[in-house]
């Protein structure tokens, strides 16, 4: 199981900025959500290939790529892990 970190501390101050973080995170989470229900269990918020590597395999093969034409689905992780 991967590495639990705690939360980042709150900002101290509030701003315009911040709030758009915030909500372009948000909206960013339910489109996630939709695409889980849509395609078959993808996630859009994981890093997929970071964890693969995090659990234990002996060897790992593979890499991130951008695939053309599909913006929102990139990165993409491929490759090959052996036990």
């Amino acid at each position: 199981m991967g590495k639990k970190y705690p939360p980042p501390p709150p900002p101290t101050t509030t701003t315009r900025a911040s709030v758009r973080i915030n909500r372009a995170c948000d909206l960013c989470d339910l489109c996630a959500l939709a695409q889980v229900a849509r395609a078959d269990g993808c996630h859009l918020n994981r890093r997929t290939l970071k964890t693969v590597e995090a659990a234990g395999f002996a060897s790992v093969d593979a890499t991130y790529s951008e695939l053309s034409g599909f913006y929102f689905l990139n990165p993409t992780a491929s490759g090959l892990a052996t036990a």
